[in-house]
């Protein structure tokens, strides 16, 4: 556990307790001092010294995550603690009963003004909330410098899925589908569950387990990221980097590129057979969609 007596007053602490919180931190405009990360096991007597340690010090306060220790933090608060709370899931997640409940929670706490903002990383939500006058900061992609590869085209026989088998937002099953075309490649798979591998036998696709996206994204011919609800745009970013496009589900991400959109984003998130087709496009525009991304990225480094 992070040690409390080393926290500096008038400092901005950043509390999670979600591992991807280092994903967060290394991949978006986000401005605090410390990290604490809570753990699965973390006590009572913990969370009650971290009160006080917020209480007796003129702190700001950055929350990340949905877990039941907020509700053991937030209430106990002083009025005057400045707090927020980033939201991460896309607008489309909203249509499940558990990620609508989080963020009618984190809603509740604005509304008694025990939250101060809400900070989000989809734009359409963030716009939704603009409109009704919630005071909220939409997180940037933090892109330091250009470091696309000279265009190249991979050799790799493999297939990256940024997607988890157990949420129905990441589409994976139809990424899945569309890969039965491409049985000459390996599909790179992020833990799968036992009825994935039993999907994978019964179309003959050959996959390959991974412990980390990071793993999942390097040395493919192509990455997919066709969720229903991509926000975590850094693997885009990630993937492109390294030479190695990538397909996006339905976003607004490229919408100031005309190629990139027609060439990487779907139209429909659950269309397999356009899916198939951007597959299949990308050897044969391979140089051009990474000279319009190396001049993608660099407006974008220079507008955000």
């Amino acid at each position: 556990m992070y040690d409390l007596k080393s926290i500096k007053n008038k400092s901005t602490l950043l509390i999670s307790a979600d591992n991807n919180v280092k994903n967060l931190v290394n991949n978006y405009k986000i401005k605090y001092d410390k990290l604490i990360n809570l753990e699965f096991n973390t006590t009572d007597e913990y969370l009650n010294e971290l009160v006080e340690t917020i209480n007796n010090k003129e702190l700001k306060i950055i929350l990340y995550s949905n877990t039941h220790f907020f509700g053991k933090i937030l209430p106990y608060l002083k009025k005057n603690i400045v707090v927020s709370w980033i939201y991460s899931n896309s607008i489309a997640n909203l249509a499940s009963p558990y990620n609508y409940f989080w963020f009618k929670t984190i809603f509740d706490y604005y509304n008694r003004k025990i939250i101060s903002k809400i900070i989000v990383l989809d734009e359409e939500l963030f716009k939704i909330l603009d409109k009704q006058s919630i005071p909220t900061d939409l997180l940037k992609l933090n892109i330091k410098s250009n470091k696309t590869k000279k265009s190249k085209f991979s050799n790799y026989n493999t297939i990256g899925i940024i997607a988890t088998d157990y949420d129905v937002y990441d589409n994976i099953y139809n990424q899945l589908s569309a890969c039965t075309f491409f049985q000459e490649y390996t599909i790179k798979l992020l833990n799968p569950m036992i009825v994935t591998k039993k999907f994978c036998e019964r179309f003959n696709i050959k996959y390959e387990v991974c412990n980390s996206f990071d793993d999942i994204i390097k040395n493919n011919y192509i990455n997919l990221y066709c969720s229903f609800s991509n926000t975590e745009f850094s693997y885009f970013i990630k993937s492109m980097d390294m030479g190695i496009p990538c397909i996006l589900g339905n976003t607004n991400l490229l919408n100031d590129n005309n190629t990139l959109k027609e060439m990487l984003v779907l139209k429909s998130d659950d269309d397999i057979n356009e899916i198939t087709e951007k597959i299949k496009n990308i050897k044969n525009n391979y140089n051009l969609i990474m000279k319009e991304y190396k001049k993608w990225r660099t407006k974008y480094e220079k507008n955000n």
